[in-house]
């Protein structure tokens, strides 16, 4: 079985379409495949720079708002007519965005733009938490009720726990053994 050269040459350029920039005057139906591999903003520009495509590629931005939004709804793809103006200079055409490409780019900014917010109230939330957490917070500043760091002479029996030398009880009991 034996591949022709356009379904060989749509297989490379669709494993390689990272790097595609600009399809030139190339028709819909033929770059169709390449433009499905094709990610939202680099399917933007290649429509930017090839209007033409904007007529008929509403169907992938449907694909690309289902897939990446899946609780919006795509509108119907629709087919554009090419309305052209009538210029002795230039055959220029007005072309509209795709609906789909309209809605996915807000969706995209109003995600982008909530997930900012509630970025801002959670910083905000933590800030006012941890100024909480300082001010209940108790400071030693080394200083005591009798003065800074005062070193005063200890009672007789009252030595830190675990220090040689035992207890004002034990040197009773050593003094009555004598």
């Amino acid at each position: 079985m034996s591949v022709s050269l356009k379904e060989s040459c749509l297989r490379i350029l669709t494993a390689h379409s990272s790097g595609l920039i600009d399809v030139g005057n190339c028709s819909y139906g033929l770059i169709r495949p390449i433009l499905f591999a094709c990610p939202p903003d680099q399917l933007a520009e290649i429509e930017d720079r090839s209007p033409h495509l904007m007529l008929e590629s509403d169907e992938i931005w449907a694909l690309h708002l289902k897939r990446d939004y899946p609780s919006e709804t795509a509108s119907s793809p629709v087919k554009h007519t090419l309305s052209t103006s009538t210029s002795s200079e230039c055959d220029l055409q007005e072309v509209d965005l795709p609906p789909n490409r309209l809605k996915y780019f807000d969706t995209r900014a109003s995600k982008e733009q909530a997930l900012a917010s509630a970025s801002a109230r959670l910083r905000e939330r933590t800030l006012a938490n941890r100024s909480d957490t300082t001010k209940r917070k108790a400071i030693f500043t080394g200083e005591t009720d009798r003065g800074l760091g005062s070193k005063r002479k200890k009672l007789g029996g009252s030595r830190p726990w675990g220090t040689p030398g035992g207890t004002g009880m034990q040197s009773v009991f050593l003094l009555s053994s004598m």
